[in-house]
């Protein structure tokens, strides 16, 4: 019997008795050891398998798709990984469970066969990594091993390459809320991996507000649309409040303004001042979480801000919303609120991007 036969009878067996489905799945990885190029053709069929309830083909699949090595089977395991049922995920079989085989997996393709940094292949790894870092249903063990395995690929990278791979942004901010998190061995992962990247790709600092990792710009080397584009989505979470200052005095500088910003600290209640005759605008910005409301108190800030510069008219800009008494003090006080929403058609006018 050839390949081809087995490999037919084997996958025929797959949905059937479990004991009997779990043998053929282990005769389906053993040829797959000895051949990958023969499972191949079976690649499709492969993902529907490593979403299987039964965690023996699933393993098994998992495996098949990462000895195949190629950027659909990568993507293959992420997709098996965002649509398998959560209590696969917890059965610690073979011998680390589901998801420590499959981290091994990408990390083996992309070490032994792919010597391209910025391939399609990596990217697919690393999305297939976070996906399992960002899957809030699955337990800290299974997202450990996903940040452990994504600190093993960076540390093989600087170590072989002297580089750091192209990590996205959102894994930066997943990892600040798990690292300030309830669970502490998750925690403690996911500051190893804070660790791993301290000083080489951005910089980080807690916030109160947000709890999340904080970029810090370099505005000479991107443009602002870009940036917009980069964080906006986000609610520009990941951004330093100071820089996020910067953002909204260039929305001011698109619509005509010319700026003039106040100290960062004692300001008085405005962040900077905003020109257009006849037009003095106080600004105040509040980058905030969206569970966090902006308060009276900010919008009687910005009222003395107006005084004290010499306004004729004030703002708050806020990624946030605002408390009903805020909004009562803005309508009565004649205060522009601009809310989440407001910032995101302000924007779309002036620069053509969608962030809300």
């Amino acid at each position: 019997m050839d390949h081809t036969d087995a490999i037919a009878l084997f996958i025929s067996q797959l949905d059937g008795d479990p004991r009997v489905a779990a043998g053929a799945a282990n005769g389906l990885l053993a040829i797959g050891k000895r051949s990958p190029e023969s499972i191949a053709p079976h690649l499709k069929l492969l993902g529907r398998y490593a979403r299987s309830r039964h965690p023996h083909v699933a393993c098994a699949a998992i495996e098949c798709l990462g000895l195949i090595g190629t950027v659909e089977s990568l993507k293959a395991i992420e997709s098996a990984f965002l649509k398998c049922d959560p209590a696969i995920l917890r059965k610690r079989n073979r011998p680390e469970g589901l998801v420590y085989r499959m981290g091994e997996l990408i990390v083996t393709v992309l070490t032994e066969y792919d010597d391209d940094r910025d391939s399609d292949a990596h990217i697919a790894a690393i999305n297939a990594l976070f996906t399992i870092i960002a899957r809030e249903d699955c337990p800290h063990f299974v997202r450990g091993y996903a940040i452990d395995f994504l600190c093993l690929y960076v540390t093989y990278c600087r170590e072989n390459y002297d580089i750091d791979p192209k990590v996205p942004q959102e894994v930066y901010a997943t990892v600040g809320r798990l690292a300030s998190g309830s669970d502490k061995k998750l925690a403690a992962l996911a500051m190893t991996f804070i660790g791993t990247f301290s000083g080489h790709i951005a910089k980080y600092t807690k916030s109160t507000k947000t709890s999340n990792i904080q970029v810090r710009i370099d505005f000479s080397k991107s443009r602002i649309i870009d940036i917009i584009k980069e964080y906006g989505p986000h609610r520009f979470s990941m951004v330093h409040p100071e820089d996020f200052e910067t953002i909204m005095s260039a929305v001011f500088l698109k619509d005509g303004y010319s700026i003039e910003k106040t100290a960062y600290v004692g300001d008085y209640g405005a962040d900077f001042v905003a020109t257009r005759a006849p037009q003095r605008v106080a600004v105040q910005v509040k980058r905030y979480a969206e569970s966090t409301l902006v308060s009276v108190s900010d919008v009687n800030q910005v009222l003395g801000a107006k005084q004290f510069y010499k306004c004729n008219s004030c703002t708050v800009i806020t990624t946030s919303h605002f408390t009903k008494p805020a909004i009562n003090l803005g309508v009565r006080a004649d205060v522009d609120l601009w809310g989440w929403s407001k910032l995101g058609l302000e924007v779309k006018r002036l620069f053509g991007v969608e962030i809300r």
